[in-house]
């Protein structure tokens, strides 16, 4: 499980992002990356989130879940699902458009 805690979304810019500590799985390396203001091919006023392969030399399908909670209204938390095969030429994956902020 990888966890990333980002605060004060309005006070980021758009395609400034924050990313989670690197988890190992198996001979696969991944980390969270989240855009609080959008990444730079949203156009902001969204978060994205997407998961990503550090170690782009290995090959690997994963079914995957990023869960964005809003601590200040549980109600407008969002659970978005995939799956995916990185390799080395397609090495993330997730939402430009995954919550509007």
């Amino acid at each position: 499980e990888l966890q990333l805690n980002v605060n004060d979304v309005h006070s980021w810019t758009c395609g400034q992002r924050a990313q989670s500590e690197v988890l190992a799985m198996g001979d696969a390396r991944l980390r969270l990356l989240v855009f609080p203001a959008g990444s730079g091919n949203s156009g902001g006023g969204v978060v994205s989130a997407f998961l990503e392969l550090v170690q782009p030399d290995v090959e690997r399908k994963l079914k995957f879940e990023i869960v964005l909670v809003n601590l200040l209204d549980f109600r407008r938390s969002m659970v978005k699902r995939n799956t995916h095969t990185f390799t080395p030429h397609n090495i993330d994956s997730g939402w430009h458009e995954f919550l509007p902020v």
